[in-house]
């Protein structure tokens, strides 16, 4: 039997955090005593104090979930403390010194896809939901992960597997970010496009050829699809030529841009290039 343990909420100074401990629960009688010595019963919610040898540095929330209806197939208990990051980090020094090791949210649903809690379906969702930016892409993938798809495809006929066919490619757009760099002569107002899509003032702007210096991006949902913007410096004349820092900052991020926006000031005619005029 596996003693892990895994925080399922980040720690602050005054919000509540949550452990999720799975495994050998009787060695936890140590740290975390429970009020008048009451077993752990499946349903309740019990009053613990928390040891540090002998001396109490908090208390919490206990409540029990056995292996038969936890999420992660094992015994486990959910603890809950007001917060912060040193009674967090006390409380996984015990953990560590009782040989339980933390897991990721990852490796707790993969926990959870052994003891066929969820599929591969949710599992996946779990992993992309990670790296979601976007409310568009995290609704998509928390619908994945709750299930929904799963249970929609037990039953399937001619009508849901059209249904599927003709969502598929915009939910494999909306779980894969497309990266589009903005490029163009300088001043020909990239940052000004960048901001419109993105929807805020992220990149500034100013009446001055030279403003964007650095590589600015963002995510954006054009459409309800997640794209990552980039706005890169402008070239500096009909040459196309960049100082050195620019073009290797440009240069370090072509390799993971999917499009490219070529952006020029058609009221001013010297400064597009002459095959495009042609």
């Amino acid at each position: 039997m596996s003693n892990v343990y895994c925080q399922l909420s980040e720690s602050s100074s005054c919000a509540i955090t949550v452990f999720e401990i799975c495994g050998n629960l009787n060695s936890l009688r140590q740290y975390f005593r429970i009020k008048n010595n009451k077993p752990l019963i499946e349903g309740k919610v019990l009053f613990v104090e928390l040891y540090n040898s002998l001396i109490k540095f908090d208390e919490a929330l206990m409540e029990f979930i056995p292996a038969v209806k936890s999420f992660t197939g094992i015994d486990s208990v959910i603890i809950t403390i007001h917060g912060g990051e040193g009674v967090s980090k006390e409380i996984k020094r015990l953990l560590n010194t009782l040989n339980f090791k933390e897991i990721s949210y990852l490796d707790r649903a993969k926990f959870a896809f052994v003891a066929n809690r969820i599929d591969k379906i949710q599992l996946e969702a779990t992993e992309l939901l990670l790296d979601a930016k976007l409310p568009n892409q995290i609704i998509f993938l928390s619908i994945q992960k709750s299930g929904y798809l799963s249970n929609y495809i037990k039953d399937i006929n001619e009508e849901k597997i059209n249904r599927l066919l003709t969502n598929y490619e915009n939910g494999k757009r909306m779980s894969n970010i497309t990266h589009i760099m903005i490029l163009g002569q300088a001043n020909s107002g990239k940052s000004t496009l960048f901001n419109k899509l993105v929807g805020k003032e992220r990149a500034l702007v100013f009446d001055k050829a030279g403003t964007t210096l650095d590589i600015v991006n963002e995510y954006a949902e054009i459409l309800t699809f997640p794209f990552m913007l980039y706005d890169c410096a402008g070239f500096k004349d009909k040459t196309d030529q960049l100082d050195d820092f620019a073009y290797n900052q440009i240069m370090e991020s072509i390799p993971k841009i999917d499009f490219f926006i070529f952006l020029y000031d058609a009221t001013n005619p010297e400064q597009i290039p002459d095959h495009i005029v042609r």
